[in-house]
């Protein structure tokens, strides 16, 4: 698996289609649907470091100025380049900072490039991945590739001193090295079916019919229906998070944060789909042959969930809102209402014959309640321990139709002279059209937050 950027602050983590800056917007993330929400062009205060940060360990070697790494100012029409002696680029196994010399003049439209003229590379040698999403679908055994270059605009503000950006990790990581592959007994994940820190349980509470009947009886995560497999219905996450929280408490004594969108990237999940099987157990193998179980797995492949920019009351992009607050027994909490997309960009849930495609492209998950207490490390990091307060329910619907050819069916109906006999018959007596209803039930997606060090 390559390196994603998880964080990048100011911009989203994405290559961008639909640029336009006259319209104050910086498009939408490449390969998602055009009715995606469009990406602001973000302020930044002058007195502020772009970071970004990775999934995975750099080469922080094949981070440089001018090379992988390129920072443009907008000057009478025109991009030019920003002398390196103007700003100081560090790296650290896991993050890049870009410094100015002197705070970026206010009203000046910047810009960012990472895999410019040449990729930023992991440790493994693997390049950046800045492209995460398509329309189609993605070779699962193909996770090695970088992308086009990622741009993230921005535009100077005056200082701030009255606000004070907090960059947050997801701590402890089960999938440590950040494969997006879990692997059972070598990492740490759910042992018994308990729920663990940075991971969302899954659980399939049933299918429906799209049109009047489907040969998907039933579904579950993890394992085939009628087992039980609790340990197997958990994904594990990789994030950071850039906030900025406020120096003053709102009007009802809360601490107001503002969430700077990001992604969260998952392992993998195992949807197991139990199939009716009785039409084609109806005939003998010489006339039809597929191979068709009535339990059947379908693994997503690595997913990603994208925070999305909230509006405020005049329908501009802003970055979603948080808070810290204090209950009646003194304990220090943090709440938030997030709306997502979620992707799963290498998922196929074609079976046998049945040529499937699904809706888990820039699928919403809208009002997404997350809140958690606060506490603090004895080395003075602060911790956010959030749950989600609602159960949050994903439909997937898979449709399509049955596709008869000699790759996937065997017999007479493998034959080119009855394909298109055998499939007409097919479609007309059986519908794989499906709903699979999942759930992550209330309290099973947990986001652990830690915040850097505060002592030396």
């Amino acid at each position: 698996q390559a390196p994603l950027a998880l964080a990048t602050l100011p911009g989203f983590p994405c290559t961008k289609t639909a640029v336009n800056i006259a319209d104050d917007h910086q498009g939408r993330c490449s390969g998602g649907k055009a009715s995606d929400d469009l990406l602001p062009i973000p302020g930044h205060p002058g007195n502020r470091a772009i970071s970004v940060r990775f999934s995975q360990s750099m080469d922080e070697a094949s981070i440089t100025a001018g090379g992988s790494f390129t920072l443009e100012a907008l000057n009478e029409g025109s991009w030019t380049p920003v002398p390196s002696s103007d700003y100081v680029l560090e790296t650290g196994p896991r993050h890049l900072t870009v410094t100015p010399m002197m705070d970026w003049p206010e009203g000046t439209l910047y810009r960012y490039t990472l895999n410019a003229g040449s990729p930023l590379r992991s440790q493994a040698g693997l390049p950046l991945q800045t492209e995460l999403l398509t329309q189609g679908t993605r070779d699962k055994s193909n996770r090695t590739f970088g992308g086009q270059p990622m741009v993230n605009y921005f535009r100077a503000t005056a200082p701030q001193t009255d606000r004070v950006a907090l960059p947050l990790r997801n701590l402890p990581g089960t999938d440590a090295n950040a494969d997006l592959n879990y692997q059972s007994g070598l990492e740490a994940g759910s042992t018994s079916g308990e729920s663990v820190a940075n991971a969302a349980g899954m659980q399939a509470t049933g299918v429906s019919a799209i049109n009047d009947e489907t040969l998907v009886q039933d579904a579950n995560i993890g394992c085939a229906y009628g087992q039980t497999c609790d340990k197997d219905r958990y994904i594990y996450l990789s994030a950071m998070l850039d906030t900025i929280v406020a120096g003053q408490t709102g009007e009802d004594g809360s601490i107001p944060v503002d969430i700077l969108p990001s992604i969260l990237a998952t392992t993998s999940s195992s949807v197991w789909a139990f199939i009716d099987t009785s039409f084609v157990d109806m005939f003998p193998e010489f006339v039809l042959s597929v191979e068709l179980s009535e339990n059947e797995e379908i693994a997503t492949g690595p997913m990603l969930m994208r925070i999305r920019y909230a509006e405020d009351d005049e329908g501009r992009r802003v970055p979603p809102a948080g808070r810290i607050l204090t209950g009646d027994d003194g304990q220090l909490t943090f709440e938030t209402t997030l709306n997502v997309y979620l992707d799963a960009p290498y998922l196929d849930p074609s079976i046998g014959p049945a040529d499937l495609g699904h809706n888990l492209r820039s699928y919403p998950i809208n009002n997404l309640e997350l809140s958690g207490p606060i506490t603090f490390l004895n080395d003075g990091r602060m911790q956010i321990a959030l749950e989600n307060v609602n159960p949050v329910p994903i439909d997937v619907a898979v449709t399509g139709q049955i596709n008869i050819t000699a790759e996937n069916t065997g017999g007479i109906c493998g034959s080119i002279l009855f394909q298109w006999l055998c499939e007409g018959i097919a479609n007309s007596a059986i519908d794989a059209n499906t709903l699979i209803h999942l759930e992550i039930p209330a309290g099973e997606l947990r986001l652990n937050y830690i915040s850097p060090y505060t002592q030396p």
